[in-house]
């Protein structure tokens, strides 16, 4: 009998972030105004005004690589960091992004899977399937504090209760595109953000072809990321 072995994919996250942006301030030289008397009646001022832009300090970090097991004969699998086994049908562990941005940021996503030779991506479940077919997606969620995407992995952050059809991307061979699958608030000088994906889904059970550690497939998650306006403040027109 052929050893059953469980399939590693390797996941590289795209991150599409612009340079971190830096506010430019006035000098002192700036906003202190200069008068100009007007004793002749047919003299003329004129007053200039500068106008700059107060740009927002973005710092985000993203994984940009990270590891699932297909586990298609359910055996118990450990992912390093975690201290309790699995037996589900996808292992993954959970992937922090953490802001350090003072402004609020919308998360948009572009997903695109490749799958090994053999290898078939599902638009629903695989279970029932009998090629050696794969159904996953990229589910996306803000999270209260790091501690719980991954500083205690062991703890879910995703839940039976989730709505994942609301907040996840399919993967497929085909790109898959998604705005604003992620928003995280504005961060304090002491307190970042946090969001998390998951890698969910689940493989067919009984392929008419056992499955081998050739099987295998690769995703790549492309962010953009987008400064949101406050709702506070009002414009003055």
């Amino acid at each position: 009998m052929k050893k059953m072995l469980s399939m590693i994919m390797a996941i590289a996250m795209v991150a599409s972030l612009a340079a971190t942006a830096f506010a430019t301030d006035f000098s002192v030289s700036d906003i202190q105004p200069t008068t100009s008397n007007m004793t002749d009646s047919t003299k003329t001022v004129n007053s200039v005004v500068k106008a700059k832009v107060k740009a927002p300090t973005i710092k985000v970090t993203i994984p940009t690589q990270n590891n699932v097991y297909l586990n298609p004969y359910k055996m118990s699998v450990t992912i390093p960091g975690v201290t309790n086994p699995s037996t589900d049908e996808i292992v993954a562990l959970p992937g922090r992004i953490t802001s350090e941005s003072d402004v609020k940021l919308d998360f948009s996503v572009v997903v695109t899977g490749k799958a090994a030779s053999g290898v078939t991506l599902e638009k629903a479940s695989a279970v029932s399937k009998t090629t050696n077919s794969v159904y996953m997606y990229v589910y996306f969620k803000n999270t209260d504090s790091a501690t719980a995407a991954v500083a205690a992995p062991e703890t879910p952050v995703f839940t039976a209760t989730d709505n994942a059809a609301i907040d996840s991307v399919l993967v497929q061979t085909t790109a898959s595109k998604s705005t604003k699958v992620l928003t995280l608030n504005a961060a304090t000088s002491s307190a970042p953000t946090y969001g998390a994906y998951l890698i969910c889904g689940d493989i067919a059970k009984a392929p008419t072809a056992p499955w081998t550690d050739k099987h295998t497939v690769d995703v790549t998650i492309a962010f953009s990321i987008a400064p949101v306006q406050a709702s506070t403040g009002t414009g003055n027109g």
